[in-house]
């Protein structure tokens, strides 16, 4: 089946070349025809391969980064997802708006070294939010 299908398709290319002369091009729409009526699934596209179902995390890790002042959240956030996605994990970030300040709800899934080495670049990131001494670099190594 598979090797019809690519002699439909390389006929098909012939057929529709730009450069290919008309008698040729013509020629070459009758073989396809003839080939639809040997084998009439060459009319469809092929069905695609079913999509195995996503591996479940082995391990998943949640924390609460409290007291973040509203500068720096941003800046937070996308040190942490560029940190998870380095790593791997599945992140989310859900965010909780205070008088005081916001809070940054943490939860990222995957293999548990990953989670583990992650937890650690967030006890970093947070150590240097409150010091309020966070720069670009802080999250490296």
């Amino acid at each position: 089946m598979v090797d019809e299908r690519n002699r439909f398709q390389k006929i098909i290319a012939v057929a529709v070349n730009p450069g290919a002369q008309e008698p040729e091009a013509i020629a070459a729409l009758r073989r396809a025809r003839q080939l639809v009526r040997q084998n009439p699934e060459l009319a469809h596209p092929p069905t695609p391969e079913p999509v195995s179902a996503q591996k479940k995390p082995e391990a998943s890790f949640k924390a609460k980064i409290t007291d973040i002042s509203n500068d720096w959240i941003a800046i937070l956030m996308g040190l942490l997802s560029k940190c998870a996605h380095t790593y791997g994990l599945l992140s989310r970030f859900d965010v909780e708006f205070r008088d005081t300040g916001v809070d940054l709800n943490v939860l990222v899934e995957g293999t548990s070294r990953a989670c583990t080495d992650f937890e650690l670049v967030r006890a970093r990131a947070r150590l240097r939010v409150q010091s309020r001494a966070l720069s670009p670099g802080c999250l490296s190594r």
